[in-house]
């Protein structure tokens, strides 16, 4: 059976998490494990809430480290892997098609394309319930970042 990498693409406050957690719980014959370098910032970190997590060069190199350590892992025990991550810059997107090709993994992409006012309101909802908050500037620079993605270049590679 083909191991299959699905990477999911878009800003915060998309739905990728949503996503990634009703795919797991919905696929058949192999539970994926999904990767975050949202969670492994938490983890690594030991936080409760993301809004005391401090980027740093430092800091990301530990999360980097980490997040690598995880992909190589559930390479090696051929497990699926659902990447729940922004990836904002096209150059994300090819590297980690590039480690997945290599390790024999058929590749997809799921885009999440909201608009920018949804995700202002998301991030509004959020706060009220659990004082979690994403800088606007961020969304925004996050949410350009992913519309300047050449996607014809993995159009051969959209999850149906």
């Amino acid at each position: 059976m083909q191991k299959l990498a699905i990477i999911l693409s878009g800003p915060p406050l998309s739905g990728k998490s949503t996503w990634a957690k009703k795919y797991r719980h919905s696929s058949a014959n192999k539970t994926p494990t999904i990767i975050s370098r949202d969670a492994v910032r938490m983890k690594a970190f030991n936080l409760t809430n993301y809004n005391d997590y401090k980027f740093t060069g430092f800091n990301e190199a530990k999360v980097s480290n980490q997040y690598w350590n995880l992909v190589n892992d559930a390479i090696a025990r051929h497990w699926d892997i659902v990447f729940d991550n922004t990836f904002c810059r096209d150059g994300y997107i090819i590297e980690h098609c590039a480690i997945m090709f290599e390790a024999g993994y058929d590749v997809k992409i799921v885009w999440f394309n909201v608009p920018l006012w949804k995700l202002y309101f998301r991030n509004y909802v959020r706060w009220f319930k659990t004082k979690k908050w994403i800088p606007l500037k961020v969304i925004r620079d996050m949410k350009t970042g992913h519309e300047k993605i050449n996607r014809k270049k993995y159009e051969h590679m959209v999850y149906q």
